[in-house]
Parts: C-alpha cells; sequence; structure tokens
C-alpha cells in the first residue's frame, strides 16, 4: 500500500548522528517506526534506532529479530560504507533483505551512503513491491537519491546541544566518555573490597528493620555535593564523596533505595554517577552506570546511553538492570523501564522502611558510610567492627528474631564476575 509520507529520508539522516550519539561508519543504522494517521495522510513517528557493523551478519540477524519482535510498523535501513564497489554494496543489500525477511520484518527500503556528513550523497538501493503488505516509500526523486540535509540544524543534534553534548566522532569516542579511569582519586581492589563488605553489613542491617533512611540521606548529601560543585572536575577529585558513592552502589538493596532519589535530580546525579562509574570498577561501576542512564533518560538524554549499556554488558554481560535498560532501550519503552524501577524502589521501602517511620539524622549513616572509604586511618578500627555491628543491630532492632546465614548475606549482589546483577 502506498501512501503519502510527510518526511524525507535527507531530513531523517540527517538525525542518525544525534540519536546514536556519533557519526557512524560501515554500519547497518536502522530506523524503526510507527505510522500516525490523519486521514489519507500518514505521518511517520520514529519509534527508535539501532545500529550494526556491517559486517557483522549475526549482530545483524540478531537486530532484526529483536526489531520484529517489537512489531514497528514500518523499517528503513540505511548502509554506510565507504566502499565504492558495487559488488560490495550489492552483496550487502542482498543479505539484509533475506536476513528482514527471515524475520518478517516490515523493511520498506535501503538506501547506501558513503557517510552520515551534511551534503553526503546516498542512493536508494532497495525499495519494497507494491503488493509486499508493508507501507512502502513514495517514487518521487528526493526519496530515489539526493544529499543529506544539514546535520547541525536537525533535531535530535539541537538536543543534544541543548544538553551541552554533541555527536561524536566515531563509535569509539561514545564508548571512551564511560571508560573506566579516574585521574585524580584511585581506588585498589583491596578497598573497594572494603567497601562491599560494608556495603554488605548496611544491607544486613536494612534487613533487620534500619538504615532505609540512613542510605537515603546519604545519598541525598551526596547529590548535594555534585549539585554544588563548581566543577565536574571537582567531583571527580573528592574521594570521601566517591568512596560513599561507591559503597552505596556496591550492593543492589542499597542501589536501589537511590532510584527515586536520582530521577528527582538527575543533573547532579548523572555528574555524580559517572564520576562513581569512572572511579570504581566491577559491579558498583555498573550500577553506577545504569542509575547514570536512568537520570539521562529522566531529563531526555538518551543518544549515548546504549553505548553505556554496551559498555557495562561487555563488562559484565549478566548485569540484570543493564539488560533491562538495553531491551527497553531497544523497545522504546523508556517509560515503561521507569515507572517498574521507581515501583521497585517503594517496595522495598516498605519492606524495609524505618519502623518509626520518619527520616533518621543524616549525620547516623555518616560514620559508617566513612569508614567504608577509609583509605586514610578509618580501617583502624577494624577489629571492634564485629562488635559494634551487634551493638548497632540489637539497638535498631530487639523484637526480631535473628537472620539466617542465607537471609542476611546479599545473596546474588556483590561479585560481577560470578554473580548477576
Amino acid at each position: 500500500m502506498t501512501q503519502r509520507i510527510h518526511v524525507t529520508p535527507a531530513q531523517i539522516f540527517a538525525n542518525i548522528p544525534g540519536l546514536l550519539g556519533f557519526y557512524p561508519e560501515e554500519s547497518i543504522i536502522f530506523l524503526n517506526f510507527a505510522l500516525v494517521k490523519n486521514g489519507s495522510k500518514v505521518r511517520l513517528a520514529l519509534d527508535f534506532s539501532s545500529r550494526t557493523d556491517l559486517n557483522d551478519w549475526n549482530a545483524t540477524k540478531q537486530a532484526c529479530t529483536v526489531i520484529a519482535d517489537h512489531k514497528p510498523d514500518v523499517v528503513w535501513a540505511l548502509i554506510v560504507s565507504g566502499d565504492s564497489d558495487p559488488y560490495i554494496i550489492d552483496e550487502a543489500l542482498e543479505e539484509l533483505v533475506d536476513l528482514a525477511e527471515s524475520a518478517h520484518l516490515p523493511l520498506a527500503a535501503v538506501w547506501v551512503t558513503p557517510e552520515i556528513a551534511s551534503g553526503s550523497p546516498f542512493v536508494l538501493g532497495v525499495r519494497a513491491e507494491e503488493d509486499s503488505g508493508i507501507t512502502t516509500i513514495p517514487c518521487d526523486p528526493e526519496w530515489v537519491e539526493g544529499e543529506i540535509s544539514d546535520v547541525a540544524t536537525a533535531v535530535s543534534t539541537m538536543q543534544l546541544v541543548e544538553d551541552g553534548q554533541l555527536p561524536e566522532l566515531s563509535r569509539a569516542d561514545v564508548l571512551s566518555r564511560f571508560a573506566q579511569g579516574n585521574p585524580h582519586v584511585e581506588v585498589s581492589a583491596s578497598q573497594l573490597r572494603r567497601l562491599a563488605e560494608d556495603a554488605r553489613e548496611l544491607a544486613a542491617t536494612i534487613r533487620l528493620g534500619g538504615g532505609v533512611d540512613r542510605v537515603r540521606d546519604e545519598f541525598r548529601m551526596l547529590l548535594t555535593a555534585s549539585a554544588t560543585a563548581t566543577k565536574e572536575t571537582a567531583v571527580m577529585k573528592n574521594e570521601d564523596l566517591l568512596f560513599r558513592g561507591i559503597t552505596i552502589m556496591s550492593n543492589k538493596l542499597t542501589r536501589d533505595l537511590t532510584i527515586d532519589l536520582v530521577l528527582e535530580q538527575p543533573g547532579a546525579s548523572r555528574r555524580l554517577l559517572l564520576a562513581i562509574a569512572k572511579t570504581a570498577t566491577g559491579f558498583p561501576r555498573h550500577n553506577a552506570l545504569c542509575l547514570y542512564v536512568l537520570a539521562c533518560i529522566a531529563t531526555g538524554a538518551i543518544a549515548h546511553n546504549f553505548a553505556a549499556m554496551e559498555v557495562t554488558l561487555q563488562e559484565n554481560q549478566h548485569h540484570v538492570l543493564a539488560q533491562c535498560i538495553v531491551q527497553a532501550h531497544m523497545h522504546g519503552i523508556h517509560k515503561e523501564l521507569m515507572k517498574a524501577c521507581l515501583e521497585g524502589t517503594k517496595e522495598i521501602i516498605r519492606e524495609y522502611g524505618s519502623p518509626r517511620g520518619g527520616n533518621e539524622p543524616a549525620e547516623h549513616v555518616q560514620p559508617q558510610l566513612r569508614a567504608a572509604a577509609g583509605s586514610r586511618g578509618a580501617r583502624q578500627h577494624n577489629e571492634q567492627r564485629e562488635t559494634n555491628k551487634v551493638t548497632d543491630r540489637k539497638h535498631l532492632v530487639t523484637d526480631r528474631k535473628p537472620l539466617t546465614a542465607t537471609e542476611a548475606g546479599d545473596n546474588e549482589d556483590t561479585e560481577p564476575e560470578q554473580k548477576a546483577s
């Protein structure tokens, strides 16, 4: 069925760097649309976009299957290749069409361009047949060939600029934004283990009926410090702030207690969480990256989110929250993702919230988290920790039976190399 579509390839292709967050090379770009009808007119609403390496046909096959599961009304594809050999291009077109048919993907057309840049030429390579049941594209000249519109003034680019960013020159540049490494603060493996142990103690205290408000008050203070920092480097240099944040991110329970706070203050959260992610390694790093992405979604900044999750899953393919975020991104269900995360936080608060129903003073959480962060002397009290822990728990709760080892343990949280998130 042929219907009038009020958008052109030149305009859509100019938005690709802003949508992906970088200028793709040697890639296949999938643009997945929903049809919005108004009488005889049809408007294409871009649902989500995705990208695979041009020569990675296994990844392209998987992408076709995932996209088809989402059931878009129509799909466009753009092959970006600097190879001028027509045989290579024809082979790629044929392979892509075969994969789309096998996945029952409503592929309306495939174009080819040497690069994504303002004024770069593109040409139509494949077009769905009239009787295919797919909403086909017009036969107008501007749909057959043309030049990509101005990338700098594309809607998605302008949205990035408003967020204080620009599309990166390459995918590698995007991934480097989330690489581990803080030039100002280093955390040793032994320090991370101690932080994780203190996080487990916090979680055990919470499960005994106290400590929820302690963690939340502490995280609020970290957000305030991040928001009032004059420069991002000030956060990256603040060892005390970073170590406290790493402690909270070292455990699923304490992490999940902060999600609503992240969404309430997404700007400060993005700065804090990215600094934590670049400082830590392993589980707290991956948790910080996940919550960083949630904060980005809350502000409408989604261009680099997939890259952040790609880095996370490359380092720990079993991280459950990262997997959920990727699926939400692929299926364009960000609102549902946020709702589910918020409900999870509310459920934890309902189950483990303070018996007195109020906020515990923030100062109560400081000594415990500072002890976790204590690279300079706080560990002097190590011998007393077990005694103090028992005393603290008796003070917090007097009417509950002791937890079993399994209940008091974290079960599934602090060792990403071995356990899922």
